[in-house]
Formats: C-alpha cells, sequence, structure tokens
C-alpha cells in the first residue's frame, strides 16, 4: 500500500482566501477594541469632589496639577497651561473629572 494524498477541488480557493479571512478577523477585533474603549469611557460616570489644590508640576510637554480630595486621597491631572496658570497651591473648590480625565475646577471663591 502505498501513500495516499488527496487534492480538494478547494484547497487554491481555500488558501487565497486564508490571507482575507484572518485580515478580516484582525479588523474586527481592533473595531471592537475601539469601539469598547470609547464606549467603556462614556459609560464612567462624571464625578464632581470638593477638593483642594496641594501641587503643581510642569514637564517640558504636560502642565500636571495635584488635588486632594475630602478624604484624603490624591489625585493628579494633566490640564492645559491656561487652566495650570489660574490655579494657585491652596485653592479650594470643586473637581469635576470623568476617570482619568480632568474636566474643570471651580474655586471657592
Amino acid at each position: 500500500m502505498g501513500m495516499v494524498c488527496i487534492v480538494s477541488a478547494l484547497d487554491p480557493v481555500l488558501f487565497g482566501a486564508a490571507p482575507v479571512l484572518v485580515t478580516l478577523g484582525f479588523l474586527a477585533a481592533l473595531a471592537a477594541a475601539v469601539f469598547g474603549v470609547l464606549n467603556g469611557s462614556a459609560a464612567t460616570p462624571v464625578l464632581t469632589v470638593d477638593c483642594h489644590v496641594t501641587g503643581k508640576r510642569v514637564l517640558p510637554d504636560a502642565h500636571f496639577v495635584t488635588f486632594e480630595t475630602a478624604n484624603g486621597s490624591h489625585v493628579e491631572f494633566a490640564v492645559h497651561d491656561t487652566e495650570y496658570s489660574r490655579l494657585t497651591e491652596g485653592d479650594e473648590g470643586s473637581l469635576t473629572f470623568r476617570g482619568g480625565q480632568y474636566l474643570g475646577f471651580e474655586p471657592n471663591r
């Protein structure tokens, strides 16, 4: 008995379609991941907490402000340079944010 090799008429079609199917699968997974990230950030609630500014720092490409909330936790956000200039250490007020995204600070004045 010799070795039997079965060649299907569909082999060229399947081998030709494999790269297309892999690419489509990759694009579908990528789209699902991006949609999940975008949908997840929209689902994160907007919070407003009482706090005060405890620190400021500047890196070559970013400005950061640190806040201490009423419960004693510290959070730091990257802010625009105009917002950075407006805030002063010791300012007390209401911090509004969504997840890690700074939305604003309203001082008590």
